[in-house]
């Protein structure tokens, strides 16, 4: 991509936190897209700043405030998976999450009333307007200008089983030299391959998770 040079070796990025600079791996720079409890944690004035926005996470705390508490959010992907990685950590930390919600609860609306399940798969894929503001997974490319790093891995749990979702995170994966990380719920891997997975799994951009398949040695 424009505005990276080639490097050989870990890179290394530096993110201002509350207290002091904190040091990571743009490899372990994550792209999490989905929806979020917004509704119950900001008020009316302030939601458009979380609506299509890239927000930073490194700790728990900073999940909670921005996308809210995972016991509270059934159905909102990002607390779930922001929950899971903080509850893997053991210590170390989870690296850094750009997240992005593109659930609105002025629009995405059941008689009234917020519902996560109005989001489609377009709201995730996003585009770019005519003015040029780019919703959904095209916000993937702004990082860099914002903040001078690109994510190396794309995330949208729960939607990636929607081909024209997996096939847009192939594609920023593959634009930012990173991965897209599919959850794959109906497999099954034979040994060390890849078996019948759907989606093209062993294009080198495509890393699986198997949270509910099944394993044949």
């Amino acid at each position: 991509m424009a505005g990276e040079n080639y490097h050989h070796g870990p890179e290394i990025i530096r993110i201002q936190g509350e207290s002091a600079v904190v040091t990571d791996s743009k490899m372990a720079v994550a792209f999490l897209i989905g929806t979020a409890l917004i509704q119950d944690v900001h008020p009316v004035g302030e939601r458009a700043d979380y609506v299509n926005k890239q927000i930073i996470i490194r700790r728990r705390e900073e999940a909670v405030a921005a996308f809210g508490d995972p016991a509270e959010a059934a159905g909102y992907s990002i607390p779930e998976a922001l929950h899971a990685a903080f509850n893997k950590d053991e210590g170390f930390g989870i690296g850094t999450y750009i997240v992005v919600n593109v659930f609105d609860p002025a629009v995405h609306v059941t008689a009234t009333v917020p519902d996560p399940a109005k989001v489609t798969s377009a709201d995730i894929i996003g585009g770019i307007s005519v003015g040029g503001v780019r919703t959904g997974l095209e916000l993937a490319y702004t990082c860099y200008n914002k903040f001078g790093f690109f994510p190396r891995q794309i995330l949208a749990p729960r939607f990636d089983a929607v081909v024209g979702v997996r096939q847009k995170m192939l594609e920023v994966a593959g634009n930012v030299k990173g991965r897209a990380i599919v959850d794959v719920t109906a497999a099954t891997v034979q040994g060390c391959g890849h078996g019948p997975l759907p989606a093209r799994p062993r294009q080198p951009t495509t890393a699986i998770m198997l949270p509910h398949s099944t394993v044949d040695r």
